[in-house]
């Protein structure tokens, strides 16, 4: 056994060594990246990833978001593809009702089944919150759509109204022969 000696003069074998040293990761690798955009794409938030033991910080994460272009360019795809995730927990939250009412117990023995309003008002709550998240995340797709109406007239760069345009085209177009010439018009009429 080869002992060696400290300040203490105690002494450790060599077959006693201390832990080694384990933490979070905090190197970045395409791979460790990849995964993390996964998790991000499945629905998984970042803070709930960097609760995780095999990942990294939320530091971490973020600080590789802002150093590495492909690792930031994969992370807003990933985030895009989780309104998807959002979206299919919105329904499994909608679709669940079997805490939407209490049955009650009355002093006569009898049971009622009561809506619980406090339940299906959280319920709302919580769908209503992923759909705007979604909206954020994904505006092309879960966005507001918006229309645009336009009342009042339009006036070309000429500065001619459309109606005014119009009485010119129909005077200045139509196929007209004056003083024995033809109008180009014309031209195009003849060749029809």
């Amino acid at each position: 056994m080869n002992d060696e000696a400290d300040n203490s003069g105690f002494s450790l074998p060599d077959r006693i060594k201390p832990p080694a040293k384990t933490g979070r990761p905090s190197i970045y690798s395409a791979e460790l990246g990849a995964e993390i955009c996964r998790r991000i794409a499945r629905g998984n938030s970042v803070r709930a990833i960097a609760r995780m033991d095999d990942m990294p910080s939320l530091e971490t994460i973020y600080d590789w978001v802002n150093s590495s272009r492909s690792f930031a360019e994969e992370f807003f795809r990933a985030r895009v593809q989780s309104a998807h995730a959002v979206v299919d927990h919105c329904f499994a939250i909608a679709d669940d009702s079997s805490n939407d009412t209490r049955t009650i117990h009355t002093r006569g023995g009898d049971t009622i089944e009561h809506a619980d309003r406090e339940w299906i008002d959280r319920s709302k709550l919580r769908v209503g919150f992923r759909q705007w998240f979604a909206s954020r995340l994904n505006p092309a797709r879960y966005g507001e759509k918006t229309q645009v109406e336009h009342s009042g007239s339009i006036e070309l760069k000429l500065g001619l109204r459309l109606d005014d345009a119009l009485r010119y085209r129909d005077t200045f177009m139509t196929p007209q022969v004056i003083d024995g010439v033809t109008t180009p018009a014309a031209i195009e009429d003849e060749s029809a």
